[in-house]
């Protein structure tokens, strides 16, 4: 691959996130002309339709989900986290590959806000967390030291060692076990602290109530995040996208939300 070579964007979007994947796409498309491509459902494709150069795949259906969601035999640490969607990420970056060589897979929740190909220097690109705070430790073992929602590609054997990893060796979902990645492949570099910037890269605090006890609304300290140099931000805009997720989450994501809205 020549250096800063960037051929394709990969996505996984149904629609309960659309309105994320819309900004995302968006996003992509005040910089680049790259196709991107998508698995998703039929409301999803026609959601995001207006943009150009889209590839979609309509699989995303509730009844494949529900047999892929059966199938796959991962612990589930909770609600939110879909194993089934998850396991769509490897498929559509192979697709991505193959089509054009090599792909930039992000989550549906993330936006890119500046020129990213020039940072793409190595046959794969992980996205280190970056943790902020004192469990960072305790966080990188737990939930693994890079981020599974920004990934560069271009071999097509990565994504089939990635689902390998995801299945049968990751104690969190595809995440924790990416670390494993390197002991079957030597060409991967590690994109900076500008990208996937994400609620992680914070600390938290939360005030109590002077009165009637209980605690006040959480609040994020971007903890020196260089904001002038950011070029992606990993965000939770809408409510809705994320309304199942456990209550302290709900509060961190709205927090990152009103922290973010500005920057995008």
């Amino acid at each position: 691959m020549e250096k800063n070579e960037l051929k394709s964007f990969s996505a996984v979007a149904t629609h309960e996130v659309k309105k994320e994947a819309h900004v995302m796409v968006a996003s992509i498309r005040k910089l680049y002309d790259q196709p991107i491509f998508l698995y998703c459902d039929d409301v999803t494709r026609e959601y995001l339709g207006e943009f150009p150069n889209m590839e979609f795949k309509p699989v995303a259906t509730p009844e494949t989900l529900a047999m892929i969601d059966a199938a796959i035999a991962v612990k589930r640490h909770n609600e939110f986290h879909r194993p089934d969607c998850i396991s769509m990420k490897m498929d559509v970056m192979q697709w991505a590959i193959r089509e054009t060589g090599n792909t930039m897979f992000v989550d549906a929740d993330v936006y890119i806000v500046k020129e990213i190909h020039a940072d793409i220097i190595n046959d794969i690109m992980l996205s280190p967390n970056y943790y902020a705070g004192p469990d960072k430790t305790h966080l990188r073992k737990t939930h693994g030291v890079f981020n599974a929602g920004y990934v560069f590609a271009s071999t097509q054997t990565f994504t089939d060692v990635w689902r390998r990893i995801y299945q049968h060796e990751s104690t969190f979902y595809e995440q924790q076990g990416m670390l494993k990645l390197y002991e079957y492949f030597d060409d991967i570099g590690n994109f900076s602290r500008d990208h996937n910037v994400g609620f992680w890269r914070c600390g938290q605090t939360q005030k109590a109530h002077v009165r009637g006890g209980g605690r006040g609304p959480l609040t994020l300290v971007d903890s020196g995040i260089n904001w002038k140099n950011v070029k992606s931000i990993h965000g939770h805009l809408y409510p809705e996208c994320y309304s199942h997720a456990p209550a302290p989450m709900n509060q961190i994501y709205a927090a990152w939300a009103k922290m973010i809205k500005g920057k995008i």
